[in-house]
């Protein structure tokens, strides 16, 4: 299904209590989610409450959404704790609740920074539906990134959709799949005129169904170049 960005301000603003530690802010192609405010089609009543304070951050939403034949009840609570130096771990819940039905995801997640060079962060979930059962309601993502200014670049992660995963509360781009992938690089911090930094890297991934059995091509293989200019505006 596409994707669409979220205007509406109600739902726009504050918006970054509600990522889980495997989001960026990109706006077009998303990582894998347990909330996608756009569910919320036609909302009758919403409320919605954020903050942070002594190193916990929290946002806890309600909606009420007019669907036909029967109203859905969406709701969301996340909450995250500020731990090291600049790390957080965190729990999340999303439900959505209607006459007979139901399908209610939790999650927790982790973003460990090391000398702002060095990131650890992953996320691992379960959805419930109602009417399933057994196995297979996993969805997990771990990630390192060895990322420094400049010198030897690394990036190493693991995705895994399990095939009974349906969150109908967030954005799930594909299910039965999982992939391994790494990148490689190197950076030069140069400072000499507009050109300030120059990078190439190597980025290779395997994909696989759930099962381990390989789908489509084994691995892609891309090549980047990256220059990074600076312009001081007096």
């Amino acid at each position: 299904e596409n994707y669409f960005a979220e205007n509406r301000p109600f739902f726009a603003e504050g918006s970054q209590y509600f990522r889980l530690a495997n989001q960026g802010e990109e706006m077009y192609e998303p990582a894998n989610s347990l909330f996608y405010s756009r569910r919320i089609g036609n909302p009758t009543f919403a409320a919605k409450l954020t903050g942070k304070t002594g190193g916990w951050a929290f946002g806890v939403l309600g909606a009420l959404n007019d669907d036909p034949g029967a109203d859905s009840l969406f709701s969301v609570v996340r909450v995250q704790k500020d731990i090291l130096r600049n790390s957080q771990v965190g729990f999340y819940y999303s439900g959505l609740e209607r006459e007979g039905d139901y399908s209610r995801n939790l999650a927790v997640d982790y973003s460990f920074n090391f000398r702002d060079i060095y990131f650890v962060r992953g996320v691992s979930a379960l959805s419930f539906n109602h009417g399933s059962s057994g196995k297979g309601r996993g969805m997990h993502q771990l990630q390192f990134t060895s990322e420094p200014d400049a010198g030897l670049q690394l990036t190493a992660d693991f995705q895994r959709v399990e095939p009974g995963v349906d969150v109908r509360t967030g954005y799930v781009s594909q299910t039965d799949v999982q992939s391994f992938g790494g990148l490689v690089g190197y950076a030069w911090r140069l400072d000499k005129g507009f050109l300030r930094r120059f990078s190439m890297d190597i980025d290779a991934r395997l994909h696989q169904d759930a099962a381990g059995d390989r789908t489509g091509t084994d691995a892609t293989w891309m090549f980047f170049l990256r220059c990074l200019s600076q312009f001081d505006v007096h």
